[in-house]
């Protein structure tokens, strides 16, 4: 377990920030269209600018992580982050620093702030998602805008690459063939999971060895995370000597969710970011609907 400072902020936090010093806030929005799956190979994506245009919270920007410069479309999965420099090049021209207090939210279930707040942590820029996202602002009260923001300032990233936060398809077969002992969690539904319900995918169900939990399930019925003593009665017993855990959903978005709620708790863990979006398109692999 690490030393962490809570990588969460509440919209009554938010609002301060806004109010008494919004020229040290990075505020982004960062909405993707994702619509569940019809039927099997359903898969549907697209940026939210339009969306964000329409309503934001006050100085926020709109972070399109579909853009080329930061995810790399030529790999086999959406959400591939771009080589470094390109990446940290791409956040910097929307106005990401390090110098400033970076906020992330979405118009969703907060998945897709989880899923920037995690590449940023990868290159070693602290951010902070809003629980309860933009729903939760609006349920408090608290002023929104609509239109594009003119003339905003671009950031600078003081960057540090951060090793061991992603697990490759290689270290996965490596637990799914018993050569390795850590511990495969599955972020999906327990009706994806279990093949009941249409996946994005090329085919339905898990990888084998891995256990779901799904991070839904660390949100209460308000899309906020749980009170941390819940988050660590579900999190700590998972965590043994010698033993890491890597997580995995379709793309690395319900993952990246779970892992927040993990970093909540003070726990590391590492993201196998290709999911089932690249495992169940190589058909040699296994793929399985029953339980672990």
């Amino acid at each position: 377990m690490t030393d962490h400072i809570s990588p969460l902020i509440s919209v009554s936090q938010l609002y301060d920030l806004l109010k008494n010093a919004p020229e040290k806030l990075r505020l982004f929005d960062v909405t993707v269209n994702l619509p569940s799956p019809r039927f099997d190979g359903d898969y549907r994506l697209s940026d939210d600018a339009k969306g964000w245009q329409s309503k934001h919270i006050p100085q926020a920007r709109y972070c399109n992580i579909l853009d080329e410069k930061i995810a790399d479309h030529s790999a086999p999965y959406s959400f591939a982050p771009t080589d470094n420099q390109t990446l940290i090049k791409g956040l910097e021209e929307i106005g990401v620093d390090s110098n400033a207090s970076i906020v992330l939210y979405d118009r969703g279930s907060g998945f897709w702030a989880a899923r920037l707040w995690w590449v940023l942590k990868s290159i070693g820029v602290e951010a902070k998602v809003l629980d309860g996202g933009f729903s939760a602002w609006v349920q408090a009260g608290y002023p929104i805008e609509s239109g594009n923001i003119e003339n905003f300032s671009k950031g600078h990233i003081i960057y540090d690459i951060q090793k061991n936060m992603w697990s490759s398809l290689a270290e996965v077969k490596n637990i799914v063939e018993n050569n390795s002992n850590n511990l495969l969690i599955c972020a999906l539904s327990e009706d994806v999971f279990k093949g009941k319900s249409p996946t994005r995918y090329t085919r339905r169900g898990h990888i084998p060895k891995s256990i779901c939990i799904p991070a839904r399930s660390m949100h209460d019925s308000q899309g906020r995370f749980l009170p941390v003593s819940e988050l660590k009665k579900k999190i700590d017993p998972l965590f043994k000597k010698n033993r890491s855990i890597v997580l995995y959903c379709g793309g690395g978005i319900s993952a990246a969710s779970l892992a927040l709620a993990f970093a909540i708790c003070g726990r590391d863990v590492s993201i196998y970011d290709g999911s089932l979006q690249e495992w169940t398109a190589q058909l040699h692999l296994p793929i399985v609907t029953e339980d672990i």
